[in-house]
């Protein structure tokens, strides 16, 4: 258990063989243990910059500080720096999206959803998966916000608008009975999407 003999050595040997990401795994797991928790994210984050099929990997590795707030949010901090300086790099905001749902920060999770999207030229499919996972896990106000975006800037011609119509019902439809079914603004809401449904989708499930 001599931590720091064993990061040196680690680090003797990285500069010994080369490699930026070289025993990137196993400093990663001591920086994690002795609570240096940027030092361990930042390994993770040369794994991901020397080949992005390591996402998993990064992933599974970082789970292990992301159970403490000063852990995921010392994670975000390095996965940020890593994915401001490359945009156009979707390992980075693929990692950054799924630290800040880790840290329970929908607002964070969903601004990266967007700007993956743009970048993979996905045509709105980000913005309906993230709004579907939240939705399936019982977030639906982060659900129903992320379809809003959705419903706005795309119409009828992509293929997920129907989809994205027929959740956000459901969305509005659970939130209402989460909340005791006694909003009356919310019911408004609810019976007005049901009409738009019914109106894009006239032989529909819900007809």
């Amino acid at each position: 258990r001599e931590f720091a003999l064993a990061i040196a050595t680690y680090k003797q040997g990285r500069e010994t063989i080369g490699g930026a990401s070289t025993y990137a795994d196993q400093l990663a797991e001591l920086f994690g243990i002795t609570g240096r928790f940027q030092d361990a994210a930042e390994e993770y984050l040369r794994l991901l910059a020397e080949n992005p099929e390591r996402l998993s990997m990064a992933m599974a590795g970082l789970s292990a500080i992301t159970a403490t707030p000063e852990g995921v949010r010392d994670a975000i901090t390095v996965a940020k720096r890593y994915a401001d300086s490359r945009p156009d790099h979707v390992p980075y905001m693929e990692l950054l999206s799924w630290l800040y749902t880790e840290a329970g920060d929908d607002e964070g999770a969903f601004e990266v959803a967007k700007k993956l999207d743009e970048a993979r030229r996905a045509n709105g499919s980000n913005i309906y998966s993230f709004a579907d996972r939240a939705f399936r896990t019982s977030r639906y106000q982060t659900a129903i916000t992320a379809l809003d975006y959705f419903l706005a800037k795309f119409n009828r011609n992509n293929p997920l608008y129907l989809s994205a119509l027929y959740t956000y019902a459901r969305a509005l439809d659970a939130r209402y009975h989460e909340a005791g079914a006694s909003n009356p603004k919310q019911a408004a809401e609810l019976v007005e999407r049901y009409r738009v449904i019914v109106k894009e989708m006239p032989n529909g499930p819900l007809v």
